[in-house]
């Protein structure tokens, strides 16, 4: 994600990059780290649209607001648990101790998906398949 904050739903679904969500799975470090950080990249990026660009407009909108407050809250999620993956690599190398993490971190992922896709419907609907595409 570049460092411009992505101001609508076509931005951000430009700088939106793909999650091979079954690298995830592979006990080869760098390829879980790789696809992690760019979790982590998808997640600031959508955090800096909902913040910029829709929930300026959420207060009127009820089904917004509670799609943009489950976004946020899958985000803080993830960005947790990848902490704590990321924590667990560099402490044990075996991916026993973190393989379980990956697995929670790309179902938090699918959720907050979900919840942006909620999102898309309400604030952008010609986008939606793009934006189910990019994540």
């Amino acid at each position: 994600m570049a460092d411009s904050e992505a101001l609508t739903i076509e931005e951000l679904i430009a700088t939106l990059e793909h999650v091979d969500v079954s690298e995830l799975a592979s006990d080869i470090r760098p390829n879980v780290r790789v696809e992690l950080k760019r979790m982590k990249r998808n997640i600031s990026g959508v955090l800096r649209f909902i913040a910029h660009a829709v929930a300026p407009s959420a207060p009127e909108n009820l089904e917004l607001h509670s799609a943009i407050l489950e976004v946020r809250s899958e985000c803080l999620r993830i960005n947790g648990t990848i902490s704590k993956i990321l924590l667990l690599q560099a402490l044990w190398p075996k991916p026993e101790k973190w393989i379980a993490y990956t697995a929670s971190a790309s179902a938090q992922y699918a959720q907050m998906a979900e919840a942006m896709h909620r999102i898309c419907l309400i604030a952008a609907p010609t986008q939606t398949q793009a934006l189910a595409s990019a994540l």
